[in-house]
């Protein structure tokens, strides 16, 4: 059903670097693991996860100038660390290449998982958290694998978890914190309430 859009997203990751194309079948082989756990379709998440990067090897001045020409809207956090804008920018290329032939839970996914926002698909939660716990990123921040282990007791409480350890180490690096990770921990929060 997929095939022309894993084809498209397939010919983008070949154009990678090698570091970057690891990273995308490592967290495509999490992302398959969460899914089967948490019964979310799996061609979704790994659709998702293989796209998911297709922007990351642009630097700043790169993503800001596609993010414009794309019109992605740039708020204040994204001028300041454009790599936020990869999410956006790869959702946007496949939107605009397969318009109305996709399931937006896939280009939601792609979109916010960095961020994540309010009320995601189960697809969504599960690309965001995979990405997060790519074992790569576990061995630069061991604080992490205190995310995998809520992933027994439940999706939302691993995000949450993870969002958690997230705000603390963007603060003890004075970096600011994306609105949308705030209204996506608070919508996770109001929801297991």
């Amino acid at each position: 059903m997929f095939s022309d859009l894993k084809k498209y997203i397939a010919g983008r990751v070949q154009l990678l670097p090698d570091p970057l194309k690891k990273h995308i079948q490592r967290t495509r082989k999490l992302g398959l693991e969460i899914s089967a756990k948490y019964d979310v379709d799996s061609e979704l998440v790994d659709i998702s996860i293989l796209g998911h990067d297709i922007a990351r090897n642009l630097d700043d001045i790169a993503l800001i100038v596609e993010a414009k020409k794309l019109r992605i809207n740039i708020d204040e956090i994204e001028k300041k660390a454009p790599v936020l804008l990869h999410g956006p920018i790869a959702a946007t290329w496949i939107s605009n290449n397969f318009l109305n032939q996709i399931d937006e839970r896939i280009i939601e996914a792609i979109y916010f998982h960095t961020t994540g926002r309010a009320n995601m698909s189960d697809v969504s939660k599960v690309t965001f958290l995979a990405d997060k716990l790519d074992p790569e990123k576990i061995k630069r921040r061991p604080s992490l694998q205190e995310v995998k282990s809520h992933i027994d007791i439940s999706l939302d409480q691993a995000i949450l978890k993870f969002i958690e350890l997230q705000i603390n180490f963007s603060n003890m690096n004075n970096w600011d914190i994306p609105k949308m990770l705030l209204e996506f921990r608070d919508s996770l929060i109001s929801k297991n309430t």
